[in-house]
């Protein structure tokens, strides 16, 4: 059987590779394959271990297709739980909480204000004066 002697040697294809010359391009001549011991078994078995084998790779074929296609989905997924997150709909917001426009602004000026040894009247600035509590510090207390 045809199909059988082509899976056999596909078993056998690095080893067959270490005995072709070393050029560019590897090619088994006749003369290397003869030297290839091919065990026959009954033609029923063959056909059994055909099938087998096909059904495996078929399994195999179906589970890396399955596979790609997820790891398509969960980039998506994450784009989207990025996208949710960036918008304030992962969770119930708070009517009393401030926009996050308005939070981010809040933390620039005051990450910029803490770079700046003073604003000229000899104080340091401090964080948090006349601002309004985010909904985390308050968890967080």
């Amino acid at each position: 059987m045809t199909r059988f002697v082509e899976l056999f040697l596909r078993t056998e294809r690095d080893r067959l590779e270490t005995l072709a010359p070393a050029t560019a391009q590897k090619n088994i001549n006749l003369d290397t394959l003869s030297l290839v011991a091919v065990a026959l078994p009954p033609a029923k078995e063959q056909t059994r271990i055909v099938a087998e084998v096909d059904r495996l790779l078929s399994v195999d074929s179906a589970l890396l297709s399955a596979s790609e296609l997820s790891q398509t989905r969960i980039g998506r997924l994450r784009q989207n739980v990025l996208k949710l997150a960036f918008e304030g709909r992962l969770v119930d917001q708070d009517p009393a909480d401030e926009p996050a426009t308005v939070l981010l602004e809040r933390i620039r000026l005051e990450a910029a204000a803490r770079s700046t040894p003073g604003d000229g009247t000899g104080e340091k600035p401090r964080a948090g004066r006349g601002r309004m509590r985010s909904r985390t510090e308050d968890l967080a207390r």
